[in-house]
């Protein structure tokens, strides 16, 4: 039996593997220069495009770093993934009532009654809680807090470059493999989330599976060029169209909760406008099973198993 260090199938393995990691931080670099460039008008407030770029530059760093986990040490990653976690959720809050502000007026035509005073309560909720989430935000961003994550996501990503010991775990090398791998993973990851939900029809089932979905997007912009002439446009086509859906479905459940919150002293009026939600809601599920339904399609699996047969071969 040859050694590790021997066997020329792991050895093939561990320099794409490490190809995989340098491309990935690069990327990962990318997406950082673009948070900071944000960053000032996020803090200023008055441009939800900085916030939705700023986001969207968050999110998708955070897909590819963890596309790269399985080579990481823990003590290096997790730590900044907690942090990492903090940022995310302040400045998705202050996103989730930039889009209940979009639907203001709405929510408030579908009262069945006194809908003045509900646009008057509604506008002021939200008012409210929109300063309180901006400013935890801005807080934070101003904050050496943010300015330290980012310095140690940086070296972070040159001890990727570096390959250095402390920070990439050279024995886990092989389970990274090639960047088609990663996404056959994730793609297969979010078909078992999306025949989950379809089974039970839950709706943190389909939380699970837009958040699989958005992760696979994301690797696949990020990789368009390292995949097969054509996978990635049907990939992108498709994960694009049922992240919509699934956004939809988040978006409306939101917009529920909102009312809840703001109408909470007037349940006379409160009642029947969750209520018409809920009917909205319901008929999104049943849009979102059908996007995934597609998503399912035999072509699609077999499109996407194909990227990486003997790679997978080499594995086992």
């Amino acid at each position: 039996m040859k050694s590790p260090t021997t066997d020329p199938k792991r050895s093939g393995l561990e320099l794409t593997a490490q190809a995989t990691l340098r491309s990935t931080a690069l990327r990962v670099a990318r997406c950082l220069e673009q948070m900071d460039a944000n960053a000032p008008g996020v803090i200023a407030g008055r441009d939800p495009e900085a916030l939705h770029q700023f986001r969207v530059n968050l999110r998708r760093a955070r897909s590819l770093m963890e596309a790269l986990e399985p080579a990481l040490t823990p003590d290096q990653w997790h730590p900044l993934r907690r942090q990492l976690g903090v940022l995310n959720r302040l400045a998705g809050t202050v996103r989730d009532l930039d889009v209940i502000g979009k639907a203001l007026p709405t929510l408030a035509a579908r009262a069945s009654s006194g809908r003045k005073s509900v646009q008057r309560e509604l506008t002021r909720t939200h008012a409210r809680t929109h300063a309180e989430a901006h400013a935890a935000l801005a807080r934070f961003l101003h904050k050496s807090r943010y300015r330290t994550l980012m310095d140690d996501w940086r070296a972070l990503l040159a001890g990727i470059e570096r390959l250095d010991p402390e920070v990439v775990n050279s024995e886990a090398l092989p389970q990274l493999a090639t960047v088609p791998m990663r996404i056959d993973l994730m793609y297969r990851r979010a078909r078992r989330l999306g025949n989950m939900a379809m089974h039970t029809r839950a709706r943190h089932d389909l939380h699970a599976t837009r958040k699989a979905i958005k992760r696979l997007r994301y690797l696949v912009e990020a990789f368009e060029s390292e995949l097969p002439e054509g996978v990635a446009g049907n990939l992108g086509a498709q994960t694009a169209a049922l992240q919509k859906a699934l956004g939809r479905f988040c978006d409306l459940e939101l917009e529920r909760d909102f009312v809840a919150l703001a109408l909470a002293d007037s349940k006379a009026r409160c009642k029947p406008l969750r209520e018409r939600i809920e009917l909205d809601i319901d008929a999104q599920v049943g849009r979102c099973l059908a996007r995934l339904a597609d998503f399912e399609a035999p072509g699609m699996g077999r499109e996407v198993a194909s990227l990486t047969p003997a790679t997978r071969a080499t594995t086992h």
